[in-house]
């Protein structure tokens, strides 16, 4: 069993780390609009220094980590179509709607509802390419909206760590990350993964260039 010691809570502009196991030590790192603007990665390489320093000056105890992606770093909605063809563009326009270059998409069907949530993998991706590079194992990206009484807030704390590592083995389903898992899951998912969005431009686009080039050849065959 997987015992997570370090909770990682990623909301705009900050980073806190949480060690309960260390008398709830807690430590933020501060990102600033020159790394990170409105979720879109603006300098990865000083991005990565910054938070490889940070995690070398701190040597956390544990080495197993949980990020938790709060609502301020990601956008939600709950699908209310059954049919297939309806939920595929309802996915698409929601995918369409988001302000990211590519929003990776994942579905999660809790119960009767299914929550719609996208993210900028690259982000998630690059923080745990540098915990691991540092000798950390994340074992779940977890998008803090479908926990109740985690989503709405803006800091970690004791209570929210209780919560998150006392259900780890039901919420870790709850992922980012692709997990091989010889249980029947609690959650089934469907990933898009950096969907671009507006791809229906592109196939617009291609369809009218293959028609051009199709009325060019009949053109040249009638010569």
């Amino acid at each position: 069993m997987i015992n997570p010691g370090i909770l990682i809570f990623v909301t705009r502009g900050n980073i806190a780390f949480f060690e309960p196991s260390n008398n709830n030590y807690t430590k933020n790192l501060t990102i600033s609009e020159k790394l990170v603007q409105d979720l879109e990665i603006v300098d990865a390489t000083a991005l990565v220094s910054l938070i490889s320093s940070f995690i070398e000056k701190e040597k956390f105890n544990s080495r197993e980590c949980i990020i938790l992606l709060s609502e301020s770093v990601s956008f939600t909605r709950d699908n209310t179509f059954k049919e297939d063809e309806k939920k595929r563009a309802f996915i698409q326009d929601f995918t369409d709607s988001i302000p990211l270059e590519f929003p990776e998409v994942k579905i999660f069907a809790l119960g009767e509802v299914e929550k719609i949530v996208a993210v900028n993998s690259k982000y998630h991706k690059l923080l745990t390419e540098t915990l691991f590079s540092k000798g950390y194992q994340v074992v779940a990206v977890i998008p803090a909206a479908i926990i109740p009484e985690v989503g709405a807030s803006n800091g970690i704390t004791s209570e929210i760590a209780k919560k998150v590592l006392d259900n780890f083995e039901n919420i870790r389903l709850i992922n980012f990350i692709d997990l091989s898992i010889q249980q029947t899951p609690i959650v089934k998912s469907i990933i898009t993964t950096e969907k671009p969005k507006g791809n229906r431009i592109y196939i617009l686009v291609g369809v009218f260039v293959v028609g051009l080039l199709v009325l060019l050849a009949l053109l040249l065959l009638r010569k």
